[in-house]
């Protein structure tokens, strides 16, 4: 299954697959810029998990919608103050606490 504005797949088994390198990009291989994009990925999708259901309006947010590379370069790292509520109602409810 692909999210349709995420380059992550769930393979067979349950296992998850990463992006491609760069390289498949027509880029210079840089670790730190990859892992980076890896790291706004899985917030953005953690942000899913918590309770956004949408993509969030603001580019600074984590869980803007990316449709490139390009654009998950241009995302936060964060979340806003919107989608850090939904995320924490719902840290809050897995505990117990309203």
């Amino acid at each position: 299954m692909e999210h349709r504005h995420c380059p992550l797949q769930w393979h067979h088994g349950g296992r998850l697959r990463l992006p491609p390198r760069p390289a498949f990009w027509g880029e210079v291989y840089d670790r730190a810029r990859h892992y980076k994009r890896v790291r706004k990925i899985i917030i953005h999708e953690l942000g899913h998990t918590f309770g956004q259901r949408d993509h969030c309006e603001d580019w600074a947010c984590a869980v803007h919608g990316s449709g490139s590379i390009g654009e998950i370069d241009k995302t936060g790292e964060d979340y806003c103050k919107r989608c850090n509520a939904l995320a924490a109602a719902a840290i809050a409810s897995v505990r117990g606490k309203p």
